[in-house]
């Protein structure tokens, strides 16, 4: 009873309603052409950045990582390095809101930047088309994956619902 009770609320929601109601945010350069990542470590060696292809920069309270590319950002995020560090922060000045179109273009990127620093290593690239065709199967996949979350948080609704209903009946 306490489960719906607080679950038939109208002000709240679901996981299905959350992910319906996306906000859709995009990590920028700063105005160097930079992207920032913050420690509050204050002693990191010059050669985790070599081997990262990234700059450091001492600031206050720490340090901020300087990063060319997106790509070699997130490619480091993953690294055994990253995990060493303690604390990692995305500078929150440089998220912004963006629309889905904006999403789209910027994983072309990210997949291009990944496909030129392969290259380097000797890994063919994929053509541009490919990669739209990719993109293009991602977003239809993921549309139908919001839409069969709303319909699942529904159907349990009307499950939980129904069920609450026949329990009422059987007291009485």
């Amino acid at each position: 009873m306490f489960v719906f009770n607080k679950s038939s609320s109208a002000k709240t929601r679901t996981l299905g309603l959350l992910r319906m109601n996306i906000v859709h945010k995009k990590l920028v350069a700063d105005e160097e052409g930079y992207f920032r990542l913050f420690t509050n470590e204050t002693k990191i060696s010059p050669k985790m950045g070599k081997r990262h292809n990234f700059k450091i920069k001492p600031e206050f309270g720490g340090n901020l990582f300087l990063f060319s590319t997106k790509f070699g950002l997130f490619k480091f995020l993953v690294s055994e390095d990253a995990a060493e560090i303690d604390h990692l922060q995305f500078d929150k000045t440089k998220i912004e809101n963006c629309d889905k179109q904006e999403i789209y273009n910027e994983s072309l990127d990210l997949v291009r930047d990944g496909m030129a620093e392969n290259e380097k290593g000797g890994v063919k690239r994929m053509s541009d088309r490919k990669i739209l065709e990719l993109e293009r199967k991602n977003v239809e996949l993921e549309r139908k994956n919001v839409e069969l979350e709303r319909k699942n948080s529904e159907l349990e609704k009307k499950i939980f619902c129904g069920g609450i209903w026949r329990w009422r009946q059987r007291e009485r």
